[in-house]
């Protein structure tokens, strides 16, 4: 199931780079997307995306004298080599240029580009097809948008990040969302 663990890895980047991110809760986000890869013969990939993670503080960095069994094993941690994290890949420049696959740039994400991602437009497929936007969780970022939401739109989205298009990708993303409502609406 690579394709959903690397589908999952494009979201947490795409949410670290969104103008957005500072003003969501990305752990919940976070967690909530290792819990839809874990549904999959498939996981979470936390070293793919590590930095995104730490940064968000979804996973936590802790100095290696912290370590449980540091005192017992001291001079097998000192002897490593002082850095944050290891990449699988050190040279993302030469990683990206043989692995085109992923249809998006890593860097300078724009909400066009995210809208025209055939991976995104295969997750935003399967919700549409699973009707999963009518099962609210009701909590954190999992929360679905009230339809009184969509008629104040979206307070968060300063003149700035609507002018890059990402009260666009909203409106895009939320569609299936805002046309079941009008469907209940329609039918009451």
């Amino acid at each position: 199931m690579h394709e959903i663990e690397g589908a999952v890895d494009g979201v947490v980047l795409v949410l670290d780079e969104s103008p957005l991110s500072a003003a969501l809760d990305m752990r919940s986000i976070y967690d909530s997307l290792a819990r839809f890869v874990g549904r999959w013969d498939a996981s979470f990939q936390h070293f793919h995306v590590l930095a995104s993670l730490v940064k968000h503080r979804y996973t936590y960095a802790f100095p290696v004298t912290e370590h449980p069994e540091y005192e017992r094993h001291k001079a097998y941690f000192d002897g490593l080599r002082e850095q944050e994290f290891q990449l699988r890949h050190p040279n993302r420049e030469a990683w990206q240029a043989g692995h085109t696959e992923s249809g998006m740039p890593q860097d300078g994400y724009s909400a066009q580009a995210v809208m025209a991602n055939p991976h995104f437009q295969a997750i935003r497929g399967l919700i549409i097809e699973t009707r999963a936007y009518e099962y609210n969780n009701d909590y954190g970022l999992t929360r679905l948008p009230a339809e009184e939401e969509f008629q104040t739109g979206f307070e968060m989205l300063d003149d700035g990040v609507a002018e890059q298009g990402w009260g666009q990708f909203l409106d895009w993303w939320y569609e299936p969302l805002k046309n079941s409502y009008a469907d209940k609406r329609n039918q009451a």
